[in-house]
């Protein structure tokens, strides 16, 4: 039996037998007949669909993510010892030109740290669909946020950490930490005083978010383990960006459990298909200097 790779994802398995026997009936035939010259009969095909990618890197992670779930636990229950003091309490915004993943790390950041989620400008259609997927209310804009917790209330920034990316009415000195996955450049904030701060060079800062629950043994709701996943799916286009890691696959595999989610390529597909509304109406220049 040979085997035929297609681009389709799909295994294309001739079966030789099939072949042969098709050809001997032909050959037996052609006594009787003027059709000699005539070709075989074409050998049977049976298409088998092959894994996708994202199914390949799920197998792969299955038993760490096992293990790595097992261990978590109900801080309500257990006690919450091992969650750092700096970002207790505080307001967990992303960038401008809000994306899936800035709602995705600041909705669990806040949950992480018993804090507050805001938005720092309009969700695009892909966050909505995943908030409205997931069942979570968009978090208010961040000047609300401000406004009900307190106007000198301590600041995390998710998944950006250049003042340039920062909504409006942040002050540098109520900046307490700084959680995000990009390169640290010209324009990157400047602090007074020593911050938390964890940067890491992964996919998404949803990855990191979620490593930080798993590394402190804490569980998370169902609904806020799928929104860390759709962060993760976004930014990494589905674990098929260069900057995918293996960390990413990891907290992928951790997550799709921890949500419930049996197909993770047709959720993110899903994901996709929303956003593509937002693309749409956007110009070419837009679509170069703003992240999706």
């Amino acid at each position: 039996m040979a085997s035929i790779k297609n681009t389709d994802a799909m295994d294309v398995t001739v079966h030789n037998g099939d072949r042969q026997d098709a050809s001997k009936r032909h050959r037996g035939n052609s006594r009787d007949s003027d059709d000699d010259d005539l070709p075989a009969p074409m050998p049977h095909f049976r298409l088998e669909k092959r894994k996708s990618y994202i199914d390949e890197a799920i197998a792969e992670h299955a038993l760490a993510a096992e293990v790595s779930i097992s261990k978590l636990y109900d801080p309500e229950e257990h006690g919450d010892l091992s969650r750092p003091d700096e970002l207790t309490g505080c307001v967990f915004v992303g960038h401008t030109a809000t994306d899936m993943d800035s709602i995705g790390s600041a909705v669990a950041g806040a949950e992480l740290f018993h804090g507050h989620a805001a938005s720092a400008s309009d969700l695009n259609s892909e966050t909505k669909f995943a908030l409205d997927y997931w069942k979570v209310a968009p978090p208010p804009p961040f000047l609300e946020v401000l406004n009900r917790v307190g106007i000198n209330a301590p600041i995390c920034l998710v998944d950006h950490n250049q003042v340039t990316q920062m909504t409006a009415g942040i002050e540098p000195k109520n900046i307490k930490g700084v959680i995000d996955h990009h390169a640290i450049q010209s324009q990157s904030i400047v602090t007074d005083l020593p911050i938390y701060v964890n940067i890491r060079p992964w996919g998404s800062a949803c990855t990191i978010i979620t490593h930080m629950f798993i590394s402190q043994n804490r569980a998370m709701k169902r609904q806020t383990a799928g929104l860390l996943l759709s962060g993760i799916l976004s930014d990494t286009l589905n674990l098929c960006s260069p900057t995918t890691t293996n960390t990413d696959r990891l907290m992928v595999t951790i997550l799709a459990r921890l949500a419930d989610v049996r197909d993770v390529n047709s959720y993110a597909l899903q994901m996709f298909r929303a956003k593509s509304k937002d693309l749409l109406t956007v110009s070419a220049h837009m679509l170069v200097r703003v992240s999706f």
